[in-house]
C-alpha cells in the first residue's frame, strides 16, 4: 500500500514537472527577444519558475525514484527515470548556452591557475584592479616569478598595454624592470589604432599626467616611428608631446580610419593647440595646407569634423587657414542656425561673405 502511494505521487510529480518544463520552453522561446520590457519580464518569470519550481521538483523525483530503485521497485519508474534525463540534459543545455554557468567556470579556471600558476594569477589581479594597479602586489608577483609579458584576455592585451592606457607609471615602469617588451602590441583595436603599441595607448588615454609613462617606455626602447602617438598629442591638444614626436622620429600619420592629426584637434577641440600648428611659423613645414583637405574613411576633412561638432571657433581657425569641406550639408546646418553666439555670428559671416 506505501508503495503504491509512493509511485502515484512520483507520478504525479513528475507530470507536474513535465508541464512546467514545457511552460519554461515556451518562456524560453518567448524570452529571446533582445531589448524588450516583455522579454525581461518573461526572462524574469522564467528563472524563478526554474529556480524555485522546476529544479526543487525535479530533485524530489530524482530522489523518490531512487529510493524506490534502492527498495526494489525501480522497473516502474523506466520512464520516469528516462524523462529526468531528458529533462536534466536539456536544463543543462539551456543554461550553459544562457551562460548559467560561466562564473562557476571562470572560479574553477581561477582555482586552477591559483595552483599551477600563484604569481601570474597574482599579477593578473593586481592589474585589473584599475584604474590603477596595485603596485605592490604587482611587484610581489614579478619577483616571485610571473610573466611581464603576459596579458589579459588570454594575452591578447599585454599587462603593460593596460598599464599604459590608465598611465599608471609605477606599474608601468615594474614591468619594464622585469622585462617587459615595451613594441609588444596588443590584438585588439584601441581608439581607431589597430594592434596599439603601448606608446599609442598612453598618448591616446584620458588620463593626464602622461608624461612620465612615455619617458620610462621611450626609455626602455620603445620605438616612436613605429607609434601613432603623434595623433595622439593631436587629440590631447598636448603641443610638448607634439613637439617631443618631431624629436623622437614618430612618423605615423594616419589612424586605421583614415584621420589626420587636425581630425582628431578638431574632434576634441583643442582650440589653443589649433593656434598654434596652423599659424604658428615654426610649423610651416607640417604639411598643415593637405592635412586641411585630406578626406577620413567616411570622406570627412578636419573642418566637416569640427562643422559636425559644432565646434565653431576650431572651425573659424581652419576657414582661415584654408581649410575645406566636403559635406556641403553641414554648411547648410551652420547656415540655419538660428543662435546668438558671437563665434557663429562670425563664423557665418566668414562662410557666407561671399
Amino acid at each position: 500500500m506505501e508503495n503504491t502511494t509512493s509511485n502515484k505521487l512520483i507520478y504525479r510529480l513528475t507530470w507536474v514537472a513535465f508541464l512546467v518544463s514545457i511552460v519554461s520552453l515556451v518562456l524560453l522561446v518567448g524570452g529571446i527577444q533582445p531589448n524588450s520590457s516583455t522579454s525581461l519580464t518573461l526572462w524574469f518569470i522564467l528563472l524563478h519558475l526554474l529556480v524555485y519550481v522546476s529544479a526543487p521538483l525535479h530533485g524530489i523525483i530524482f530522489l523518490g525514484a531512487l529510493i524506490q530503485l534502492i527498495k526494489g521497485n525501480g522497473r516502474a519508474f523506466r520512464w520516469v527515470y528516462f524523462y529526468l534525463i531528458i529533462a536534466m540534459s536539456g536544463h543543462s543545455v539551456v543554461g550553459y548556452s544562457q551562460g548559467a554557468f560561466e562564473s562557476q567556470l571562470i572560479i574553477i579556471a581561477r582555482f586552477k591557475r591559483s595552483i599551477e600558476e600563484p604569481a601570474q594569477l597574482k599579477l593578473e589581479q593586481a592589474i585589473n584592479r584599475g584604474p590603477s594597479s596595485k603596485i605592490e602586489d604587482v611587484r610581489a608577483a614579478l619577483a616571485d616569478g610571473a610573466n611581464p609579458n603576459a596579458g589579459i584576455f588570454d594575452n591578447r592585451v599585454p599587462y603593460l598595454v593596460v598599464a599604459a592606457s590608465r598611465s599608471d607609471a609605477p606599474t608601468i615602469e615594474a614591468l619594464l624592470n622585469a622585462g617587459a617588451d615595451p613594441n609588444m602590441r596588443a590584438n585588439i583595436e584601441f581608439n581607431a589604432i589597430k594592434n596599439p603599441l603601448p606608446l599609442d595607448v598612453v598618448t591616446f588615454s584620458e588620463y593626464k599626467g602622461i608624461a612620465d609613462s612615455v619617458d620610462l617606455l621611450i626609455a626602455a626602447g620603445a620605438d616612436p616611428s613605429q607609434s601613432i602617438m603623434k595623433i595622439g598629442a593631436c587629440r590631447r591638444g598636448d603641443m610638448s608631446l607634439y613637439d617631443r614626436n618631431q624629436s623622437s622620429g614618430a612618423r605615423v600619420l594616419f589612424d586605421v580610419k583614415g584621420q589626420n592629426c587636425l581630425h582628431h584637434a578638431a574632434d576634441t577641440n583643442q582650440v589653443a593647440f589649433l593656434k598654434v600648428l596652423l599659424f604658428d611659423p615654426a610649423y610651416k613645414e607640417e604639411k598643415i595646407k593637405e592635412m586641411l583637405v585630406m578626406s577620413n574613411h567616411i570622406g570627412r576633412t578636419p573642418l566637416d569634423v569640427a562643422i559636425a561638432r559644432e565646434h565653431f571657433e576650431a572651425v573659424i581657425l581652419m576657414v582661415k587657414a584654408g581649410g575645406k569641406a566636403n559635406k556641403d550639408g553641414l554648411l547648410k546646418d551652420v547656415s540655419r542656425n538660428q543662435a546668438n553666439d558671437p563665434i557663429l555670428n562670425e563664423l557665418k559671416e566668414l562662410l557666407f561673405s561671399d
